[in-house]
């Protein structure tokens, strides 16, 4: 009876594990594997990609320069699939991105997704905007596959002299590039290399580099008399290589005075002629070898008489001034003609003051006392002479400048 039980029971566990093998096929069978359709697959941000298929791993081919680390997929799978992670947003695909696709009867597929970047056509320049441009300017290069971002590429001018550092550049679009020169670039001829990646072209034209226009950078003093130096400072105002004038200008006058470089020193002057139009003016700087203008300097200068009063300069250096202080001038050409007043005006952020000087025609000197309230600061000396006849006056402005403390 035992030994008969132990049988019974042998065949029992045969039985139940091959119930539960049957089970566990019929199971099997009843899972569906999903699969992706990979002709509808495409990235949102791209007109054009190629597609390889090796089972279920896809490599995608775009354009090169594509940013991979920001790419929308969207591909169609069968109804009632769901993708694992949800599509509709961007994802990196600067490493290989994992799909997994579960169909309602539990059946899961994964697809691996690789994207690399086409190998970049060789760029093309068919030529520039402009056949010359001014040190300092941009001009365009108009060529093919110039790429899609601004690091892969590297611009450099050169000739037999020169070889440039990168240029700054601006890609506009694939077809177009905005190129800077460096305003210390050599004027001459130049041949263009550019480099979009791995892959380099040199243009077949040149193109002409101008000296960059000239520029007043600062203007010493204001007020002149006839036959007085002017000197100031420039950019851009190399005597030796061009010829340069200085451009005196007003509504009844146009004058041009030849510029000079002086000796030791970066800065440039002009001579006033003795019998130069006396008069209010603007100036501007004109490079006659390259016919280049600069921009009119913004505070007019004034040319006097040089036979007729005027103020160049204190008697006696005073950095700083006291109020109710005496502060005495040099002066020109005051003895030639008689004034009863001698008016000095200080104006400064604290206002116009006017005050009545006094001439000592022996040390041809003219003094004026400070105000006892004249707010501190700085102010700008002008002077107003007086006839004895109380009609006729004579003014002018003068490059003094009171610190008043």
């Amino acid at each position: 009876m035992l030994h008969f039980q132990r049988k019974l029971g042998g065949h029992s566990i045969f039985l139940l594990l091959g119930t539960v093998l049957a089970s566990l096929s019929c199971k099997e069978a009843s899972e569906i594997l999903p699969t992706l359709d990979a002709s509808t697959f495409y990235f949102k941000e791209l007109a054009e990609s190629q597609l390889e298929i090796k089972g279920h791993d896809l490599l995608i081919k775009v354009p090169s320069g594509t940013n991979l680390h920001s790419l929308t997929p969207s591909f169609s799978v069968e109804e009632g699939v769901k993708v694992v992670p949800s599509l509709g947003g961007d994802f990196d695909f600067s490493n290989p991105v994992f799909f997994t696709l579960i169909h309602p009867s539990g059946g899961k597929t994964v697809y691996s997704i690789v994207v690399e970047w086409l190998d970049a056509p060789a760029p093309l320049i068919l030529g520039f905007g402009a056949d010359e441009v001014t040190a300092g300017e941009s001009f365009s290069l108009l060529g093919e596959h110039f790429g899609l971002h601004n690091p892969d590429i590297h611009v450099v001018l050169f000739n037999h002299d020169v070889l440039t550092g990168a240029l700054d550049h601006n890609l506009v679009d694939s077809q177009t590039l905005e190129v800077t020169v460096p305003d210390t670039l050599q004027t001459g001829e130049y041949s263009l290399s550019l480099s979009v990646r791995d892959n380099q072209v040199v243009s077949s034209s040149k193109i002409r580099i101008r000296y960059p226009h000239p520029a007043i950078d600062k203007l010493f003093f204001e007020n002149y008399l006839q036959g007085d130096t002017l000197f100031f400072k420039g950019n851009f105002v190399n005597t030796s290589l061009f010829h340069f004038y200085m451009e005196f200008l007003n509504a009844v006058n146009k004058s041009a005075l030849s510029v000079q470089h002086a000796n030791e020193k970066e800065e440039q002057f002009v001579v006033i002629p003795k019998d130069f139009k006396t008069g209010q003016y603007q100036v501007a700087l004109f490079n006659a070898s390259e016919k280049t203008r600069s921009g009119v300097w913004p505070e007019s200068i004034r040319i006097y008489d040089r036979e007729r009063p005027f103020v160049k300069e204190l008697a006696k250096v005073q950095h700083v001034v006291k109020p109710n202080a005496w502060v005495h001038f040099s002066t020109i050409n005051f003895i030639e003609e008689e004034y009863r007043f001698y008016q000095v005006s200080l104006k400064g952020a604290g206002g116009v003051f006017v005050q009545n000087g006094i001439f000592n025609s022996e040390e041809k000197k003219l003094s004026v006392k400070i105000p006892e309230d004249i707010p501190l600061g700085d102010y700008a000396v002008s002077m107003e002479l007086v006839k004895t006849d109380l009609e006729h006056t004579y003014s002018f402005e003068t490059n003094i400048r009171l610190s008043i403390r």
